[in-house]
This record gives C-alpha cells, structure tokens and sequence, in this order.
C-alpha cells in the first residue's frame, strides 16, 4: 500500500451521559469498588511455554495471549484452587508471580463499567437527510451557530469519502443487518467480546452502537435513514459493553485486528461523576502506545476516536470539556460536546481549535 487517505472522524452527533449501574460505586466516596476476578493478565517472557509452565506451577491455566500483546497472557485461576466469587483480591498469588524470573507485569483483574457517551435529543428526530444539521445544516440551529456544520460535503466533492479506510466501532454491539449498514459490514474484522464469538449483534434494546455505525458509514443516495460522514469506508463491529469488563477484555478489543482496522471509535468512558476522574486501564492505555510502536512507525499505527467527559460546572455559561485521562498519545482523538439551547454541538478540547477534531482528513505514504 503506497498511499492511505485516513478519515479520522469524531462522531457527529454525540454525546449526552447515561446513567451508570452503580452498584459498585461506595456510596460516600463515589469512587468505584473493586471486584476481583479469577483472572490475571501476566507479562511472561520466553514464549507461550514458558507461559503455560508458570501458569501450571502457580495454579493456573494459560487461556492465551491479551489482544495482539506478544508476551501478556491471560491466567484463569484452575478449578480446584480458591473460590474468588467474593470478589476478592488474593494478593499472595500475584507476589508469587512477580518472584518467577521470567514475569513483569501481573494483575488480578477486576470488573469495572464504562458509560455509553451519546447525545439525546429532547424530542424525537427525523433521521433523514434533512435532519442531520451536524452535516447539512441548512438553517436548523439558531444564532451563534446558524448554518454550522462539518462543511464535510466540499470533503466529498475532493473524493474524500472514507474509501478504503476500515473503521471499528467498539461499543455495545452493532446492527449489522441493517439496510443502512450491511454493504459497509466486515464481518471478518468482527468480534463479540461478551459472547466469544464473531457475531457483534447487539442484545436486547442496545442501539448505541447501531447509531454510533450508522453516523460514521450509512449509505448514501439508498433511501434509507441518513447519510455518515464516511459513507464509502468500511465498518468492523466490536462488542464490548453491556457488562461489566476487565482492562484484558478491553485491551483485547481495542487491539482486535489491529493490522487491518484503521480506526477505532470509542464513544464510551468512564462514569461522569464529577468527583471520579478515571480512564484505561494499564493493558488498555498500552494499545494506543505499543500499536504504533510496533509497527515502527507512529504515523502507521491505527488511530482512536475517544469521547472525552464534559462537566456542566454550577453557575458557569457553557460547557468546559475536561481533558480526558485517555488521551495520552498522539494516535488518539479525543472528542467533546455541549448541548445548548440552541440545539448545537460546541467541542472544545484544550490545545486544539475549534472543529479540529470534528472532521480531519490526513493523507500519508506508507
């Protein structure tokens, strides 16, 4: 491949918190409670069996590698060994991991849940051409903002319509069936990670990734639904939420075909709390890093769409976009919102003009 033109996208209408289970949160201290698993992740040098001969000596199985990582292993507890249903953390047998030689990084993991990021309307919408101000906004939002959009049609008219580019849409699931979504679909890029298996389907009244799809690649000129802002890229779907997770399971998503998928759209994050400030885990925040890394090149590495937090402060006039703990690396963007009275989307991101972030096309040699 000599030449890739790149659509980095921040989704076009987003986001709007939704309200988290927070069962696991201290009631006090609004911070989060860890609950342990029966899983380690366990940076093991000398090879899968090496891997396995550890594994075997502490009491574990070795389920396999983390993701792409080549030397992070998932270790299951065995069967006849400690019933960690509790939720408890068995410290005495991550120290007894880190004495082998051979190991770096251990951690019990422990289940924790990301929010779905997305903006709701007040009242229900067309979602017909017409309606998408975002992108075709010819006069549906009032002052300051009349007639503010992407500008993403003069993006088109230059040919810039996400040909080529394979984008992966990390969320709760995706509609692949859809007559909005189908010809985009790759399924040989899909994964569910909460079912182990190559299905994304969504479960039960999940949309939030069915939308999150469709803003990015719907089809255009098909009658159907809308038009995405990359309406000719190509869509891998990756289920992850809709249950509590671990930072593996994360890592494992967000480095998921990560030779072929070009971006990685997380419209998802920690809970907004306004106390919690909160990103990735280890494993997860070492995807955006060691991606680039190991390709040789930061500029080859795949690219991550992030929704950032945005906190209305008390008596303040507009919406401040914190910036986020998850954007630690120059592979990712991050993306924020306000929702005005005005019915427009302000994004804000310290460090980066206005609208930066919303639509930036790069072209580059590879």
């Amino acid at each position: 491949m000599t030449s890739l033109s790149l659509f980095f996208v921040t989704l076009t209408v987003t986001l709007i918190t939704v309200a988290a289970d927070t069962s696991y949160f201290n009631k006090e201290s609004h911070r989060p409670v860890a609950v342990f698993t029966d899983s380690w992740a366990v940076e093991v040098h000398g090879g899968i069996e090496a891997a396995n001969e550890i594994a075997e000596r502490h009491g574990f199985t070795n389920m396999g590698r983390v993701g792409a990582f080549a030397n992070i292993y998932h270790f299951k507890m065995s069967s006849n060994f400690e019933n960690v249903k509790s939720g408890t953390e068995l410290k005495y047998r991550t120290t007894a991991l880190k004495s082998e030689i051979k190991v770096g990084y251990v951690q019990q993991q422990s289940l924790h849940e990301w929010e779905k990021k997305y903006f709701q309307p007040t009242s229900q919408t067309d979602p017909l051409w017409g309606r998408q101000w975002t992108v075709n906004n010819t006069g549906q939002t009032r002052e300051p903002n009349l007639y503010l959009d992407l500008n993403a049609e003069p993006a088109w008219i230059q040919g810039y319509t996400g040909n080529g580019i394979l984008v992966g849409v990390v969320d709760d699931g995706v509609q692949h069936t859809h007559n909005d979504l189908r010809n985009n679909y790759v399924s040989t890029y899909s994964y569910d990670f909460n079912d182990n298996d190559r299905n994304p389907s969504p479960v039960g009244t999940d949309s939030h990734g069915t939308a999150c799809a469709g803003e990015i690649v719907m089809r255009r000129d098909n009658n159907v639904c809308g038009v995405g802002v990359a309406y000719d890229a190509s869509m891998a779907g990756l289920r992850l939420l809709g249950r509590r997770t671990t930072d593996s399971t994360d890592a494992s998503a967000l480095s998921y075909s990560r030779n072929n998928i070009d971006i990685y759209s997380n419209s998802w994050g920690p809970p907004d709390t306004s106390v919690l400030v909160d990103g990735p885990k280890y494993l997860a925040s070492l995807c955006h890093s060691d991606c680039a890394r190991t390709k040789g090149c930061a500029a080859a590495g795949p690219q991550y769409c992030d929704a950032c937090r945005s906190t209305l402060l008390r008596n303040a006039t507009s919406l401040e976009c914190i910036q986020p703990s998850e954007c630690r690396s120059p592979n990712e963007i991050a993306s924020g919102y306000c929702y005005l009275p005005s019915e427009s989307s302000g994004w804000k991101v310290i460090g980066n003009s206005f609208l930066l972030f919303i639509l930036i096309i790069v072209a580059f040699n590879m």
